[in-house]
């Protein structure tokens, strides 16, 4: 599947663009939060001036890191699925190691680009599961690239070749990553503990977030919506996490 051309605008660096022109005649403009908020951001058809978006959204700078300029998606392999009209296919936010850059788009699509703009490769996995769009973002564990749509995959970040697929609970929060020992662990919003080098689910129902993605600050993880609640991480990945209030 085609990646769609996206100029991305950010606070801190000059614009850069990647991705091909997909034909199509209309382009969407929104802007990239840190942590996605469906419903709390613009989504926009047609040009709005990025930085007076940035300014106008987030005066202070620490809410919204980048805006996107992209091409609508034509001629996908098969039909694109639905989405929220203020969602739209990018609300993923994309992750870096400083060399690559990955992004993830609602069409089910993950690519890959050297931060010069050279294109590495990009893969097809499959549909959201949901009548709303996609929002869960990448995450890089260690040698394994964490990207959840109806299931959670394990890519090679060099390649984008599959390394596992597990099927674990859906949200619209991304997972984070803690270290244990020596290994990575991705925490999910709906409170499950991923192995990234196996993919084998090691606990679940922790807690379910609904919209919001966990923290980790300082050993702890934060899962913070109504009943906002707090663990300790524990000493074997195996094991619960201690709750702490």
């Amino acid at each position: 599947a085609p990646v769609p051309r996206v100029t991305v605008v950010g606070r801190r660096v000059p614009p850069f663009t990647f991705g091909e022109n997909t034909g199509g005649h209309t382009r969407w403009l929104r802007t990239a939060p840190r942590e996605a908020t469906p419903g709390h951001f613009t989504t926009t058809r047609g040009w709005t001036d990025p930085f007076k978006l940035l300014a106008a959204e987030d005066p202070t700078g620490n809410r919204i890191q980048s805006v996107l300029w992209q091409d609508s998606v034509t001629n996908l392999p098969q039909p694109a699925p639905p989405t929220h009209d203020v969602n739209g296919y990018t609300s993923a936010s994309p992750c870096s190691d400083g060399r690559r850059v990955w992004v993830v788009f609602g069409q089910g699509v993950v690519a890959c680009w050297e931060v010069s703009g050279k294109k590495l490769w990009s893969v097809s996995l499959e549909k959201p599961p949901n009548g709303w769009g996609g929002c869960v973002s990448p995450r890089l564990a260690g040698n394994v690239l964490a990207v959840q749509f109806d299931h959670l995959f394990g890519l090679d970040p060099a390649t984008g070749a599959e390394r596992w697929k597990t099927k674990t609970p859906w949200g619209w929060g991304s997972p984070v990553v803690a270290q244990i020992g020596k290994r990575d662990i991705l925490y999910t919003c709906k409170g499950a503990a991923i192995d990234a080098a196996s993919g084998q689910e090691l606990i679940k129902g922790l807690v379910a977030l609904e919209y919001n993605s966990p923290c980790l600050v300082d050993g702890v993880l934060y899962y913070l919506q109504q009943n906002p609640q707090a663990y300790a991480l524990p000493e074997k990945p195996e094991d619960m996490p201690r709750a702490l209030w």
